[in-house]
């Protein structure tokens, strides 16, 4: 466990981006269920299957997103690229955002 921790300390900006990136990531959840129920009331069963195997598959990448940006962090500060660290917490950042505002976009393409 010490050692997890150790891990993940070095890392506070990535580890507070994704702390928020999953609360964020709730709301978009939320409003696929919105999205889902009002399929099912109106009778449209298969644009719902549709819709939940597209939104399988976008929280595959929704994980991906998070493992892959750790892993250029931990693989930045172990080969000490100090100042690649830096740009590669703000890449983190960046594509969150673009993760959020295009499921944003899928949500209210749905509706």
């Amino acid at each position: 466990m010490r050692r997890l921790l150790n891990t993940f300390i070095p890392n506070k900006i990535w580890l507070a981006s994704s702390l928020i990136f999953l609360l964020l990531a709730n709301g978009i959840t939320k409003g696929r269920e919105l999205v889902l129920n009002s399929y099912f009331k109106t009778g449209n069963l298969e644009r719902a299957e549709s819709f939940i195997w597209n939104n399988v598959i976008e929280d595959y990448g929704l994980f991906a997103l998070v493992l892959i940006s750790f892993l250029a962090v931990t693989i930045c500060q172990r080969k000490d690229f100090k100042e690649l660290v830096h740009v590669m917490n703000h890449l983190h950042w960046l594509l969150l955002l673009f993760f959020i505002i295009g499921s944003q976009l899928v949500l209210k393409g749905e509706n």
